[in-house]
């Protein structure tokens, strides 16, 4: 078993985009029956507040059971001039991939129903591409420490961030997706001290 932490802290970084759906011919890193632990940091949050500013996007969604596993790699002209977003800044021209390191995502993208949007642009009955850090690649499993997949069939509150070109991503997996129950209240996951109710969205969303 190996472990993988991303050169970018999130996956939500704007500095990825889709790439191939199945490994580069020659890849000796790829081996069948592999696990991959993956560990990632992401962003907290101390209020529902801090959290919903965060969010560029914030619906309830259920999982229409389609997904498709991807390997992202970075952009070397995401960034622009900042070093701190682009580490190709001031690469000599034509030797921007000198500068960027060659490291990939493995990443699954579901299809997520708008059942009710709180934030952002998206209607309802509208299909959203959701990413999530790990899956089968190649035959390698990989999986990310300490996160609790999204269901197909689970209706979830969901707080994200949307890209141009890559697929929507949780702000942060743990406390980014809460549950909802038969009666429409909405329930954080273990470990998660924003305890959001109906009540605080609402007065969140005017």
């Amino acid at each position: 078993m190996r472990g993988l932490l991303p050169r970018v802290g999130a996956i939500a970084a704007a500095v990825l985009f889709v790439g191939a759906c199945a490994a580069e011919p020659g890849d000796s890193t790829a081996h069948k029956d592999e696990v991959v632990t993956i560990q990632a940091d992401y962003p907290e949050y101390e209020t529902a507040d801090a959290l919903y500013g965060a969010a560029t996007l914030v619906i309830d969604g259920q999982l229409t059971g389609a997904s498709k596993v991807l390997r992202e790699v970075p952009d070397p002209n995401a960034g622009g001039s900042d070093p701190k977003l682009n580490p190709n800044a001031g690469a000599p021209a034509g030797n921007a991939q000198a500068a960027q390191p060659p490291d990939s995502t493995i990443v699954t993208v579901y299809e997520v129903k708008v059942l009710a949007v709180h934030k952002g642009e998206a209607k309802v009955g509208e299909i959203v591409d959701i990413k999530t850090l790990g899956g089968v690649f190649d035959g390698v499993t990989y999986q990310e420490i300490g996160v609790s997949p999204l269901k197909p069939g689970q209706p979830y509150l969901l707080f994200l961030e949307t890209y141009p070109t890559s697929p929507a991503a949780m702000l942060n997996p743990a406390q980014a997706q809460y549950a909802i129950g038969a009666d429409g209240g909405v329930t954080a996951l273990p470990g998660n001290p924003l305890k959001l109710t109906r009540a605080t969205l609402d007065r969140l969303t005017k």
